[in-house]
């Protein structure tokens, strides 16, 4: 079902941009993230872990507030790389 939706994206990218380049390169790109999300998953996860733990401690650093943050920021550097394409 997802190769369906990525075939699709492919295609709209060659639609829009006449060159089989656009097609590759958002194939590239669907790969990055294919292969960076279960990084990214467990990287949040150990920190959430620790970041738990420093709350526990320091009882001010909490894991929603560094969450929301680490999404803010990525969320901004993804959206501006899409916008770019």
């Amino acid at each position: 079902m997802l190769a369906i939706f990525a075939g699709l994206g492919y295609g709209y990218a060659y639609l829009r941009i006449q060159r089989v380049e656009a097609s590759i390169l958002v194939h590239f790109s669907v790969s990055t993230v294919h292969f960076m999300a279960p990084l990214i998953i467990t990287f949040l996860r150990r920190i959430s872990y620790r970041v738990s733990e420093m709350s526990f401690i320091l009882g001010q650093v909490t894991f929603s507030r560094v969450i929301s943050r680490l999404s803010r920021r990525f969320a901004s550097l993804f959206t501006g790389f899409v916008s770019n394409l």
